[in-house]
């Protein structure tokens, strides 16, 4: 999160930030990234001290990415149509599904390749764009 509150002036860097972040923690990091993510799905909901553990360190991602969004939001450079709240959650679904899919076809697909696919399909659905409207 540090390179990310660092990034640039603008919402779009910053969400940049969080997306490239993220795409290096699943390079590096592979599998300790999809344990993280398979025991945030499997304790959930289980009131252990597993889940208050792996969703202090989530929760705390979400609520700055959030942060983010709303911010990006506020200045105009993201659009208004979608709340924030839901808006965050459909960028970190992003981000999921592109793990799950990279984690499962490693073998043919790029990591790289596929954070740029991800940063592009989610920066044409976030920034506004002036004098369109979406239906």
């Amino acid at each position: 999160m540090e390179r990310v509150l660092s990034a640039g002036p603008s919402s779009q860097d910053k969400l940049i930030a969080a997306i490239h972040g993220q795409g290096m923690l699943a390079e590096s990091k592979t599998k300790y990234l999809m344990l993280f993510t398979l025991i945030l799905i499997e304790f959930n909901g289980s009131d252990s001290v597993i889940e208050t553990r792996v969703r202090t360190i989530y929760d705390a991602f979400v609520a700055e990415l959030e942060r983010i969004v709303r911010a990006g939001k506020l200045s105009g450079e993201f659009g208004a149509e979608v709340d924030a709240r839901e808006l965050t959650a459909v960028i970190l679904a992003l981000q999921h599904g592109t793990l799950l899919e990279w984690y499962c076809r490693s073998a043919t697909l790029s990591g790289p390749g596929l954070v740029r696919a991800a940063r592009l399909v989610l920066l044409h659905g976030v920034l506004h764009k002036k004098g369109h409207g979406v239906d």
